[in-house]
This record gives C-alpha cells, sequence and structure tokens, in this order.
C-alpha cells in the first residue's frame, strides 16, 4: 500500500505534471473513480446503482470541461500516461484500504503506509540535504504544509471514511477536487478560471450530488393532517 499509494502515486504524478498542463492532469487523475469501481466490482463485490453511474459520467464530463478550459492550447505528452497511472495506483491504494481496514484501524494503517511509502522513496536521497539548505522559505513553508494537510490529516480522514463507506462511494467525492481547487486558486491566488471551467465545475458538483446524495432527500413530503 505504501509503494503503491505514495511512492508511485506522487512520482508518477510529479513527474507527468512537468509537462501536462493542469486541466490535462486533472482530467487524467480524476479518472480514478472510474477504475476504483471496476476494481471494487472484481475484489470487493460492490455494486454501483444506475443512479451512481450516472453521476459518475456527468462528473467526468465536469472534470473534461476544466480540463478542456484550463488548457489554453497546451498540447498533452507522452507522460500524461504517468499520470493516468497514478490514477490507476490511487484506485488499486483504495481498495487494497478497504481490505485491510477490516484488522487495522484507519490511524496505524495510513501511519504504516505513509512510512514504508516514503522508505520507498529513499533512492531521492542524495543530495537532499544540499537541496533543502538551499530551498528558499516559501518551499520550504510549502513543502512542510503539504506533509501536515493533504499527507497525514487527508489521508487519516479518508482512511476513517473509508471504513465506513463503500469504496465505489467514497471515490466520487474526488470529483470535487477540480471546482475546489478553482475556487481555491481564486480566492487564494487571484487566478480567474475560465468560464468554461467554472461550467465544468458546477457539472462536476452535480453528479457527486446525484450518485451520494439518496433518493428520499429528494422526495416531496406532504405535510401529515391532525
Amino acid at each position: 500500500m505504501g509503494f503503491v499509494g505514495f511512492t508511485f502515486y506522487h512520482v508518477a504524478l510529479n513527474y507527468g505534471e512537468q509537462s501536462v498542463s493542469a486541466g490535462a492532469a486533472s482530467f487524467l487523475i480524476n479518472t480514478a473513480p472510474v477504475w476504483t469501481i471496476l476494481l471494487a466490482a472484481i475484489f470487493l463485490g460492490e455494486r454501483l446503482a444506475a443512479r451512481g453511474w450516472i453521476g459518475v459520467a456527468i462528473s467526468l464530463v465536469g472534470v473534461a470541461l476544466i480540463a478542456q478550459g484550463e488548457a489554453q492550447g497546451k498540447s498533452w505528452s507522452a507522460e500524461a500516461l504517468l499520470i493516468a497511472a497514478a490514477a490507476i495506483a490511487a484506485s488499486v491504494y483504495l481498495v487494497m484500504q478497504k481490505r485491510m481496514l477490516a484488522k487495522y484501524g484507519s490511524l496505524d494503517l495510513v501511519a504504516w503506509a505513509t512510512w514504508t511509502g516514503t522508505a520507498w522513496m529513499l533512492v531521492f536521497a542524495p543530495g537532499l540535504g544540499n537541496a533543502v539548505r538551499s530551498a528558499p522559505r516559501d518551499a520550504t513553508i510549502s513543502l512542510v504544509y503539504l506533509g501536515i494537510f493533504p499527507a497525514a490529516i487527508a489521508y487519516s480522514l479518508w482512511a476513517y471514511a473509508a471504513a465506513r463507506l463503500d469504496a465505489s462511494r467514497l471515490i466520487g467525492f474526488l470529483y470535487l477536487v477540480p471546482p475546489l481547487s478553482l475556487a481555491i486558486s481564486f480566492l487564494w491566488l487571484g487566478e480567474v478560471p475560465q468560464t468554461l471551467s467554472m461550467c465544468g465545475g458546477v457539472v462536476a458538483l452535480c453528479g457527486v450530488i446525484l450518485a451520494n446524495v439518496p433518493l428520499q432527500k429528494w422526495k416531496f413530503k406532504p405535510k401529515s393532517t391532525p
């Protein structure tokens, strides 16, 4: 799990993003829900209802719109295959995690996966000391933030949710990443998203809602009469 979900996933994603536009990378990495649903059906015996498949398809269309809006004429490269491989790795990690949570607690499982994944990355250790000493302060702060929030906290919360939800349902929430990224980049960095990207964010959000909100929530309940 550590090698697949941390080492391979992050190395493949970072190398791929060096030449693939952010929009295209967003589309490729968010094919992970589709792979997870397929793997969960094969190895976990999970089945997604027709409404769930429709929600996944709608969200995928939304992510594609975001990718098109953010690509801005940039072409894809062979490194796009690395990002696609990272998406499959994320799906394998989630399915493996789902099977292991029955034996280990969510926090213990994430801790073991994190540290073993880090151990595999020791092949990049030569020159690390010089790189840390010469790195700008902002870059160091950013790395500390990435280690605490998107890694330690987010992975722990994800494992906690995975212990309580089907993998095929849980993975659908990843479709919220592109629209949330657009919103955060606008508020934090002042980046104004393309109109097509904003439309894609709305579509992706609608797909997640359709796939995860129970139908009972949408039913009109008349008031009872005395």
